[in-house]
């Protein structure tokens, strides 16, 4: 399996990010202020690069449908769960 660019890119982009956030002694201890401008510097770009780069990823490996057209054994059982599940609705609204 070949890594496209834009996975070399989200690692790349997380990598830098998740360095920055652990960098040593940044931000100083005691200090709200500056915990709170290290954090939207680093935590939520980190957050962000991570969630966009897991959209676009899941959109270059999409995940396979189960159902084909020519498959009889994933149709039968499922009508059949159907015909249950809607036998059951209307006993349960009948009482």
């Amino acid at each position: 399996m070949k890594i496209t660019k834009t996975e070399k890119i989200w690692l790349a982009v997380v990598i830098i990010f998740y360095i920055c956030y652990n960098l040593p002694f940044v931000p100083p201890y005691g200090l709200a202020k500056a915990t709170l401008i290290h954090a939207l510097i680093t935590l939520v770009p980190l957050w962000i690069a991570i969630y966009v780069g897991l959209v676009k990823v899941c959109r270059i490996y999409r995940i396979r449908d189960p159902k084909t057209p020519g498959d009889q054994e994933t149709s039968a059982p499922e009508s059949a769960d159907s015909n249950c599940c809607s036998g059951m609705k209307s006993d349960a609204a009948g009482k």
